[in-house]
């Protein structure tokens, strides 16, 4: 009756009396069940005010008199997950499935949690009994989307890595697009020592998720342990381009400084060189040769095999003549077994011996005021190019060039040249971000789809050039055996889409560099034309445009615009 009219307090009296007096236990269960659904009530209404501790104390209340109030646990719990109070949410969504085994949003609820506690064996034995609950339901598919990347969680946890490898690489095949499968792969891989392995799941990771640069990260410390320096930096690079408050920026500058630091290394090059020149008549002349070249970069961390195969038809005397040349180059790392580029190119040239006036008094010495000889040549080509790095590129290059050589003073022979270069694509990669995207309710633990912008990503190695290269060269022998040379080039080059870090809503980034570069070699022949280099080259780029940066403007396709 006070309950009725509304004394809870003395209702709440009178029920605990029964309780603490009934020594017979005749009535003591029934008012039990009353003061559970006495506090539940109060509960609920302190929840309603906004009063959560009050409504927190009153379930419990509620739950010392009757413990299979899975409402007063679920909510409980619930509340729990709010406050990130993982460990008593845990408690309580047990709780609930001891009294009610099929309630799936507690299952569900506290396989996130196990998740979250790092228990993956228990969140993957929740998944699977929700999968077996709930087959054809939305709870069901969801589970069964997460109970193998779960359960291999758990195997790695365990210490059993073989085995929680099989289960990764089982998700990748079964969900192609599960980028955390992927990432989970690589990270064991990488782990294990299964480093080129590794760096494929962590690249499909970024075909995927563009901007997941905390896997960008991973990818550059693996290509550090390959040795592949020069593919770490660019990782980088793109990581410190895209700016913002990306989170790895900083990390991602230490590790640059130092890459940077081991490529500014020495390098040691072997060449050799074979050939086999025919000569039908006169006028017409064949060469074949076969020109294979090792170099070791930075202490044997990176090396590179060249193989080039040429023939060369001249047709017409050494002074006056047309050529063609066919060229096929092959590139690969023999220390990381991999085959890195192909490349297949025709030229046509034109050479001619002219006899040119004297100029600025630079005739050699005994012939001043005489006509002096000067060859030029003038070649055009094409060269088809196949990149196996990343996504796989073809590519045609266009060239123009024009070399001058001519005699001077004091011994020196000059050489003055032009290069125009035009650089196209033949597969354009364009890799477009989902227009949505899946992110986990932190209340209910279920994964909701969100709809975000759509984004355009350009890969790294995805980009078209055009370059006006010019150079000036003085030769001169300086003792029996040695020549010294001095070479400087001036180079301008303009990009469409020079690097990873230039993602745009749907705009093409541009740049144009201008670089300068001197360099001096000694050069020793010491039998026939087996010969020793020493060179060295100091070189200055400059860019119109910050790196990162659209042609636009931050505002219009910054680094904050990229979704």
């Amino acid at each position: 009756m006070y309950f009725d009219i509304g004394k809870t307090e003395q209702a709440k009296e009178q029920l605990q009396y029964i309780v603490d007096h009934d020594k017979s236990k005749r009535y003591a269960a029934e008012a039990k069940k009353r003061l559970n659904l006495l506090h539940s009530l109060l509960a609920d209404q302190a929840l309603k005010s906004g009063n959560i501790e009050t409504g927190l104390q009153e379930y419990e209340k509620a739950l010392s008199y009757f413990s299979a109030n899975t409402k007063a646990s679920f909510t409980r719990g619930m509340i729990f997950v709010k406050q990130k109070k993982y460990e008593e949410a845990r408690k309580e969504f047990e709780s609930v499935i001891k009294f009610n085994p099929k309630n799936i949003p507690a299952r569900m609820n506290l396989a996130k949690i196990y998740e979250n506690l790092t228990m993956f064996s228990e969140a993957a034995e929740q998944y699977e009994v929700i999968m077996q609950e709930d087959k054809n339901g939305k709870a069901g598919k969801f589970a069964a989307s997460k109970w193998k990347i779960t359960k291999g969680r758990g195997l790695w946890k365990e210490k059993k890595l073989s085995e929680a490898e099989k289960i990764f690489q089982e998700v990748t095949q079964e969900q192609p697009n599960n980028y955390q499968a992927f990432a989970f792969l690589g990270i064991l891989q990488a782990s294990r020592g299964k480093l080129r392995e590794a760096a494929t799941s962590y690249q499909r990771v970024l075909d995927l998720s563009p901007t997941n640069y905390a896997v960008k990260i991973l990818l550059g410390k693996v290509y550090e342990q390959l040795g592949l320096d020069t593919l770490a930096a660019n990782e980088y690079r793109s990581i410190i381009f895209a700016g913002g408050k990306i989170p790895q920026v900083p990390e991602a500058e230490r590790r640059l400084a130092a890459v940077e630091a081991r490529l500014s290394g020495f390098s040691n090059t072997l060449s050799y060189r074979f050939n086999y020149a025919l000569k039908t008549r006169d006028d017409l002349s064949f060469t074949l040769s076969w020109s294979p070249t090792y170099s070791s970069y930075h202490f044997n961390q990176t090396d590179y095999l060249v193989s080039v195969l040429q023939s060369f038809v001249r047709l017409g005397t050494p002074e006056n003549n047309w050529n063609i040349s066919f060229m096929r180059q092959d590139q690969d790392s023999l220390v990381n077994d991999t085959a890195l580029s192909q490349a297949t190119s025709i030229n046509v040239g034109k050479s001619k011996k002219i006899f040119s006036k004297a100029m600025l008094d630079l005739t050699p010495s005994g012939f001043e005021g005489e006509n002096i000889a000067t060859n030029v040549s003038v070649t055009g080509g094409l060269r088809h190019i196949s990149s196996f790095s990343g996504v796989r590129l073809e590519s045609i290059l266009g060239t123009f060039s024009m070399n001058l050589s001519q005699q001077l003073r004091w011994g020196v022979t000059a050489s003055a040249g032009y290069t125009m270069s035009i650089y196209q694509n033949l597969k354009y990669v364009r890799l477009l971000g989902p227009d949505t995207v899946s992110r986990t309710n932190e209340v209910t633990g279920l994964t909701e789809d969100v709809k975000v912008k759509q984004s355009v990503r350009y890969d790294s190695d995805d980009y078209e050039n055009y370059s006006h290269a010019g150079s000036l060269s003085l030769q001169r022998v300086i003792a029996p055996g040695f020549v010294g040379n001095l070479r400087m080039t001036g180079t301008f080059t303009g990009y469409t889409n020079p690097d990873s870090g230039a993602e745009t809503q749907g705009k093409i980034t541009k740049r144009m560099n201008f670089g300068v570069s001197l360099t001096p070699s000694i050069t020793y022949i010491f039998y026939k034309d087996i010969r020793f280099v020493l060179s060295g080259t100091m070189q200055k780029n400059i860019s119109t445009l910050r790196a990162g940066q659209s042609i636009g403007g931050e505002d219009e396709a910054g680094p904050d615009s990229a979704t």
